[in-house]
């Protein structure tokens, strides 16, 4: 059976899914096996859009028989009413840094209909969105329901390929939240410098609370995301 691709941006991401299906380490550095009865390979890109856009071309030259490519994670959310855990589906993506709109596929929408989920437009970002006011700026100029870093890559990528696509994602930050540390000082080519977090956070410890915070609603996501994504898999037919 032709597998569905699923990327994340970090382990974090797929390790809810991950733990809800049989999965073996396999070539490229990603996981092969199956969820909810479906056959699927989870893979991690990194953060960013020229990240996820590389990871699609990988996934696709290491499976060119896959059926479909789903980019899977964390989301801020852009409307008042979407809290930690809650499930988006994307309708089409808005890549902030071409303009471009990439349309997810309907049929992957229709299928996964049974998900708990809002569906709308996600706008996708070249880095990371720190302040509530920057939240409510680009829900108010896109209409979106949530933003992320890696959909407009993998939409773009997919688009090219010919291969369907869509962004399913869990919320990890309100609309009316700041997030405790601006991760954009910390990031090296899709990845956090970790020690240098550590040393800024050691200089500022009263940030540490909320990014504890922040770590257990993305952790309890990422796994309310892997369930949501093992049921609806469960005896559909792509």
């Amino acid at each position: 059976m032709s597998p569905i691709i699923l990327a994340g941006a970090f382990p974090l991401e797929i390790n809810g899914i991950r733990r809800r299906g049989r999965f073996r380490r396999a070539k490229g550095g990603c996981f092969e096996g199956e969820t909810g009865g479906v056959s699927a390979i989870l893979a991690v890109s990194g953060m960013g859009e020229d990240n996820a856009c590389g990871t699609v071309k990988k996934m696709l030259s290491l499976y060119p028989d896959a059926r479909a490519y789903v980019s899977v994670g964390l989301s801020a959310a852009l409307l008042p009413e979407l809290a930690p855990g809650d499930i988006v589906a994307a309708t089409a993506i808005i890549e902030t840094s071409s303009g471009s709109i990439y349309p997810c596929d309907p049929s992957l929408i229709k299928s996964l209909s049974r998900i708990k989920r809002r569906a709308g437009k996600f706008v996708s970002v070249s880095k990371t969105i720190i302040t509530s006011a920057e939240k409510k700026k680009l829900a108010e100029a896109t209409g979106a329901v949530a933003l992320d870093m890696e959909s407009g890559g993998a939409g773009r990528a997919c688009t090219e390929a010919g291969i369907p696509f869509i962004s399913i994602r869990a919320i990890s930050d309100t609309l009316d939240e700041d997030l405790p540390v601006d991760f954009n000082l910390f990031m090296n080519d899709g990845k956090i410098r970790l020690m240098r977090l550590i040393f800024y956070l050691l200089a500022h410890p009263a940030r540490i609370t909320a990014l504890i915070q922040l770590g257990r609603n993305s952790r309890r996501a990422c796994e309310r995301l892997g369930e949501e994504i093992r049921e609806t898999l469960e005896g559909i037919a792509l």
